[in-house]
């Protein structure tokens, strides 16, 4: 009986080594949680994220970092629901994610993994404001174009000056056409 409990504790040693190398290497945040919110193991990322130090292991996460935020997903896992947040920390943003790990239908622990998609909000913002561009500089030319049209055809507009103002259409459709391109060469290149 001795050497199968020797055997089977050194077989959750290896396992819990395993589980060890494998979060470690992540960029993700992983934190398993009791019940009671105590840290029962956290991976390097997750340390780094939140400035702590795996002396946390045993202990309150809440004591080394008392976020308003993360209480709030914390308290939600409790229930038995999943919660996701993103939390600006340190100039960077982190989508923390707290799902409850059921026992029957108990909740046993939680698992709060932490993202980092500083990169990804960046890329959105880039693309709203690459979108209000060009919605302004679209805009324009096609105002110029219906207004010279309409000149034209209610007749406020002399005839001697078609020729001109339809040049002037000429080109801000040429203008048009290119920003279209440079659009759709856009896509094709974040499509890959």
């Amino acid at each position: 009986q001795q050497k199968r409990l020797n055997a089977q504790k050194d077989e959750l040693q290896q396992k819990q080594e395993e589980f060890n190398t494998a979060t470690n290497s992540m960029n993700e945040g992983i934190i398993l949680l009791n019940k009671t919110g105590a840290v029962l193991s956290i991976n390097q990322s997750a340390t780094k994220i939140l400035g702590i130090s795996t002396y946390c292991i045993g202990k309150d996460l809440l004591l080394f970092n008392n976020t308003f935020e993360i209480q709030e997903i914390l308290r939600i896992a409790e229930t038995g629901e999943h919660a996701e947040k993103i939390i600006q920390m340190n100039g960077r943003h982190y989508q923390f994610s707290a799902g409850p790990i059921l026992s029957d239908t108990d909740v046993s622990a939680i698992a709060l993994i932490i993202f980092d998609i500083t990169e990804m909000e960046r890329a959105e913002e880039a693309r709203r404001e690459f979108t209000a561009n060009v919605s302004h500089e679209l805009k324009t030319p096609m105002m110029t174009i219906g207004g010279f049209i309409d000149g034209i055809l209610d007749g406020t507009v002399p005839e001697e000056k078609h020729k001109q103002y339809l040049e002037i259409v000429s080109e801000e459709v040429k203008r048009l056409s290119r920003m279209v391109k440079s659009m759709l060469s856009i896509a094709r290149i974040e499509a890959g």
